[in-house]
């Protein structure tokens, strides 16, 4: 299956709040904060913040796969699996402990 399948909330997600983030002047920390703003307001939008929490964690048990779509998605460079892992932990942490 494909990325957008696979994670239809992260597929959302990730182009919507870091892929024009830097060209914003914002960090991929505010961007998390904003996405969290503005979904934490509806029972739609606080479903999805933990739909996407889900998600994050089981790609991150899948990132050989899927690295490059997140890449692409989140319009970042990243060089490895490992490299998408470590950003996708900071993401995750972040949401994480947003959304308690």
């Amino acid at each position: 299956m494909s990325f957008v399948e696979d994670y239809p909330n992260l597929a959302e997600f990730f182009p919507a709040y870091f892929a024009d983030a830097d060209l914003l002047g914002m960090s991929d920390v505010e961007a998390i904060r904003l996405f969290v703003s503005e979904n934490n307001k509806s029972t739609d939008g606080i479903k999805m913040l933990k739909d996407s929490c889900d998600e994050l964690s089981a790609l991150l048990t899948n990132i050989d796969l899927h690295w490059q779509s997140v890449s692409d998605e989140a319009n970042r460079y990243f060089v490895s699996p490992a490299d998408a892992m470590q950003w996708l932990k900071m993401v995750s942490k972040e949401l994480s402990n947003l959304i308690k």
